[in-house]
This record gives structure tokens, sequence and C-alpha cells, in this order.
């Protein structure tokens, strides 16, 4: 199996559970943003406006539609002669990523309503609020993370190897020598040329789509912890919740007692 062992933080290291930063939409209407980052995931959807995203050499052509995910302290920035109105959403402490996401809202425009209602969420500050916002946050990530063209068509077995952990997060008894087989390859070039796609393991890709799950079903409630892990595709809850510790900072009972507050 690809539970392996998670990963241990040094002693007294605690990673907070997610936070929501912010949901603005924002005006510029200066012909260019020069170059800044930020230290949380930011999802930018542009609302109006045609300009160019760029990143390290690369241009990411935007108009209304465009959406694109950056990650923490990755540089970047926007030009537009025209200016650009966009929707920006930042969560603080979410699962970690390197790589820049580019896609575009579908023809009925479901990921633009959702950013709205979590705008709205913010703006309310109604109980509950945050935690409807990092939900929301989180399930717009998984959006793009399905919908994107996120792995370089470079390296086919590593984009092949991401759709078939997606559809089998679930199988607590999937192996990545039954993908290899399945591929036509070794496990060794397989898994090499996924790290060289996504900048992370199969083992850490495929823990980090069920921890990522585990936590939408423990703040949905109505699930014991036993129950989640299951549902995950972890065979065994200890592990499970180790794993959960180690990239939450929490433990799976007290985060879903947390949200039940």
């Amino acid at each position: 199996m690809m539970d392996g062992t998670a990963r241990r933080r040094p002693r007294g290291a605690r990673q907070a559970v997610p936070r929501m930063i912010y949901v603005n939409r924002t005006d510029h209407l200066g012909p260019s943003l020069p170059d800044h980052h930020h230290e949380t995931w930011v999802l930018i959807l542009y609302l109006e406006g045609r300009g160019t995203f760029s990143h390290a050499g690369r241009a990411v052509p935007f108009a209304r539609g465009t959406i694109i995910g950056v990650p923490p302290r990755l540089v970047y920035a926007e030009t537009a002669p025209g200016g650009f109105r966009g929707l920006w959403l930042a969560c603080e402490h979410l699962r970690p990523d390197e790589q820049l996401v580019v896609a575009r809202d579908e023809a009925d425009r479901p990921f633009e309503r959702t950013a709205t209602l979590l705008l709205e969420e913010y703006r309310g500050r109604l109980p509950g609020w945050e935690a409807a916002c990092v939900d929301g946050f989180a399930a717009l990530r998984r959006w793009l993370d399905r919908l994107a063209p996120r792995v370089a068509a470079a390296h086919p077995l590593g984009e092949a190897l991401r759709r078939l952990l997606h559809e089998r997060a679930t199988d607590p008894g999937f192996r990545l020598a039954h993908a290899a087989l399945l591929m036509s390859t070794s496990p060794r070039h397989l898994r090499r040329a996924f790290v060289a796609a996504t900048g992370r393991s199969p083992q850490r890709y495929l823990t980090d789509l069920r921890v990522e799950e585990a936590r939408r079903l423990l703040a949905l409630g109505g699930f014991s912890v036993k129950q989640v892990a299951a549902r995950c595709g972890f065979a065994d809850p200890y592990y499970f919740s180790r794993a959960f510790s180690a990239a939450l900072g929490i433990s799976p009972s007290r985060y879903a007692s947390e949200r039940r507050l």
C-alpha cells in the first residue's frame, strides 16, 4: 500500500488549522502591478479586462473567466493596459503545493458563483462564516486540481498518474506497482516522472488528497474518525490520525469537535 509513514514535525512545531485571510473584489486601474507575492495560497478570478500574468519568464494571458491559483511566496506581476477587475481569495495553512495552477471557468461560471458566495460569507461574518469559507476555498482548489492542465505535457506519465490518483484516492489497496503495470512502465520510472511533473511524490500527493477529503467529511459531521479514515482510503485509522495531524497540526477528533462549536 502507499500509506507509508507520516512525515514528522520537529518537537514543539505545530501547523495551524486552515484559516481564511480574505475574500475581496478589487479594481486595478493602472496598466501594471509590479512583482509581488503572498505568504498564503491565493486564487484569482479575473472578471473584467485583458492582460498578462507573468512569473519567472512565463507569460499567462488572462481575460474574463481566467482562474490562477498562486502558491505561497511565488513572485508574479500583472499587466493590463486598460486595467482589470478580479476576485481574490486567500487561505492560510492550506495543503502546501508549489505548482502554479491556470484554468478557465466553465460557461455557466460555477467558480465565479461559488467565489461570490464566499465573498458574501466573508463580508457577513455570521456564525460559521470562516469554516464555510475555508471549506469553499478547499473545494475550489480541488476543482482546479481536476480541471486545470497543471502537469506539463512533457510528462504524460505524470499526468496519467495524477488522474489515476484522483480516481483511486479512496481505495486503500491502491499501489504504485499496480499503476506502473497498468501504464507499462516501472514503479521507479513512474515515480520519477510524477515528481518531475508535480514536485511531489505519488505517496505524498495521494496522502494529501485523502487528508483533504477527510477534513471535508469531518467538517460536515456525522462520521466517526474510524468511518472517515475508511471512507478516505486509510486502511489503518491510527495511521490516518498521524497523517492528519502531520498535515494540519491537529488531531482528527479535535478538528471535528472544533468545527461543531
